[in-house]
């Protein structure tokens, strides 16, 4: 026989992707070589019988030897059928083994496919949800940033109108106080050149006894018509305004008869006459203050 028992047990085959189960594979050839070696006991035990039966038969080598031979093509029969059933158990074990493993592999294949395919959507569906969220953060930063940036556009461009508003009041500010400046200057420059009139006490001298003149004009017409002489700054007091200096109060009948005395005339027609105002602010003052000192200098 070719194949013994140890080269059974020994043999190694190639592993093959959907290949048979090595472990089934090797447990079947066990039992194959354990059968193989008990066919080859038998067998031994069959030559050893036949070798006993020859030495105690050589004294009758036909009779013997016709049983002899006998029993071996029984024993031969019986172990070659036996090895026949073994090896025929054997084949379909082996067959049984061979579709178990293929069917084991085609479940084997088709759960790892089943799963490869779940994990690879699984892995699309979180890149999709990663890039929708990436793609939502990154649209409220841009927004975000967008609102910022004319927020402070806003800002700046209101800082610059009101920088320049400031400009423009500053510079208005500043012609107005240097017109102010200037008109002031004039007022005072024309106030010292009147103070330092010589001729100013004199003319209010003159003023004054003018005014008394007057005065006493209009206590004779009111004690010729009966009435009581009215100073001129009573009459002015009455009457809610101010007496000007250098023009007589005029009162009852003497004020509607038009005769006044000479003095008077003259005096009323030099108290007529406008004073000059200085330039700038602060006019009304001064020519209220100086209003007659003035008509008193042009006599």
């Amino acid at each position: 026989m070719g194949i013994t028992p140890e080269d059974i047990e020994e043999k190694v085959f190639r592993e093959r992707f959907r290949g048979y189960d090595p472990v089934a594979v090797d447990h079947f050839l066990d039992a194959v070589a354990s059968g193989i070696r008990e066919l080859t006991a038998q067998r031994d035990a069959s030559v050893a019988r036949i070798r006993e039966l020859e030495e105690l038969a050589r004294g009758d080598v036909g009779g013997l030897m016709h049983r002899t031979m006998g029993e071996v093509e029984r024993v031969t029969a019986d172990a070659r059928n036996r090895g026949k059933q073994e090896l025929d158990r054997a084949r379909r074990d082996a067959q049984e083994l061979l579709e178990q493993a293929e069917v084991g592999a085609h479940k084997t294949l088709a759960a790892a496919r089943e799963r490869a395919q779940r994990e690879e959507q699984q892995a699309k569906a979180q890149a999709a949800e990663a890039r929708n969220t990436a793609e939502d953060t990154l649209r409220v930063s841009r927004d975000h940033a967008y609102r910022e940036l004319e927020d402070a556009r806003s800002r700046i461009d209101k800082v610059r109108a009101a920088a320049e508003q400031l400009e423009q009041f500053r510079a208005s500010y500043e012609d107005r106080l240097q017109s102010v400046v200037t008109e002031q200057f004039a007022v005072f420059e024309r106030i010292y050149q009147v103070l330092s009139l010589p001729e100013l006490p004199r003319e209010l001298r003159k003023l004054e006894n003018l005014t008394m003149d007057v005065e006493a004009l209009a206590s004779v017409k009111g004690q010729s018509n009966g009435r009581q002489p009215v100073p001129a700054s009573s009459e002015a007091a009455r009457s809610g305004e101010p007496a000007r200096s250098g023009e007589p109060a005029r009162s009852g009948e003497a004020a509607r008869s038009g005769e006044p005395h000479q003095r008077d005339r003259n005096s009323s027609d030099r108290g007529d006459k406008p004073a000059e105002k200085p330039a700038g602010e602060g006019n009304d003052n001064f020519a209220e203050g100086t209003g007659s000192g003035k008509s008193a200098r042009t006599l």
